[in-house]
């Protein structure tokens, strides 16, 4: 049995072990909020991150993953709950189950490339559409990657509600009712999120595709509202797009903002500020109309 071994940063502590001279990083202990994995320890070249070796490290938000590396395990960056981004070697390795499962702050994956779109892009394959096929350095980017995306997404879209619940822990008829709800409405708001991030990073994307996204999100406007208040950095820019595609409009805008609290004051000036030109675009049609 090989016996893992400590490795002493300013960050913190990495566990790892040696196996054929080379390392595997097996676990983290530390703080850091932005953490660069190191490409040799003890004079051998790190080659895998282990089963959960990050697994619910709650305080990071950035890691770099050393070029060394050629296996990412199951599970190893899995439910990091402020994790943001990651920067991965710039070729092709390896990945095991639901890497990044439960990540869901997860907004840039760097595939060795610096195009922000496509970061963005890749994250939302890696996190929300749990497809680690599409993490394809020779592929990513190509009018097939594209494709593929796409489909994977609108496969999404498309998901019955029984295999949303599938995977849900029985318990009392009574709870479990309540507990399927909360599921499909998280469900809902997860899909529109994608819909609007694939919105958002429009490259590759066919008009057809865009359409179906935009009526997707107009019929499912309450749970992509959700999405938008529950979004970090990227509100103000689904806003926006909601505007764009008529999902929020001048019957529905004061719902909106009836439904912002104290704590969405950004949200709130942004809405206000567009609110006077949808008035005076529906003052214009009801004059057209006299």
């Amino acid at each position: 049995m090989v016996r893992e071994k400590q490795y002493q940063v300013q960050e913190g502590s990495f566990c790892y072990r040696e196996e054929d001279s080379a390392v595997e990083i097996t676990g983290y202990a530390g703080s850091a909020a932005r953490l660069q994995i190191p490409d040799r320890i003890g004079g051998f070249p790190v080659r895998r991150v282990g089963r959960k070796a990050f697994w619910n490290s709650r305080q990071l938000e950035r890691v770099s993953v050393p070029e060394t590396v050629e296996w990412i395990g199951d599970w190893a960056f899995a439910s990091c709950r402020a994790l943001e981004e990651i920067k991965l070697p710039g070729k092709n390795i390896r990945f095991g189950y639901k890497v990044f499962q439960n990540s869901m702050r997860l907004k840039r994956l760097f595939l060795g490339q610096r195009n922000p779109y496509l970061a963005r892009l890749a994250a939302t394959a890696a996190v929300q559409l749990e497809a680690s096929y599409l993490l394809d350095l020779d592929t990513i980017g190509s009018r097939e990657w594209f494709y593929a995306l796409d489909a994977r997404i609108l496969e999404t879209l498309q998901e019955p509600e029984e295999a949303v619940v599938k995977n849900l822990v029985y318990c009392a008829e009574e709870d479990m009712s309540a507990k399927e709800e909360a599921c499909l409405r998280q469900s809902v708001c997860r899909k529109t999120e994608i819909a609007l991030q694939r919105l958002l990073c429009p490259d590759g994307l066919p008009e057809t595709v865009q359409k179906q996204l935009a009526e997707y999100l107009c019929r499912e406007t309450k749970a992509a509202w959700e999405a938008v208040k529950q979004s970090r950095e990227d509100k103000l820019l689904y806003c926006a797009k909601m505007i764009e595609i008529g999902a929020v409009n001048r019957q529905n805008i004061g719902d909106m903002l009836d439904d912002l609290d104290e704590t969405q004051v950004e949200l709130r000036a942004f809405l206000l500020k567009q609110r006077p030109a949808m008035t005076a675009s529906s003052a214009i049609w009801r004059t057209l109309e006299l």
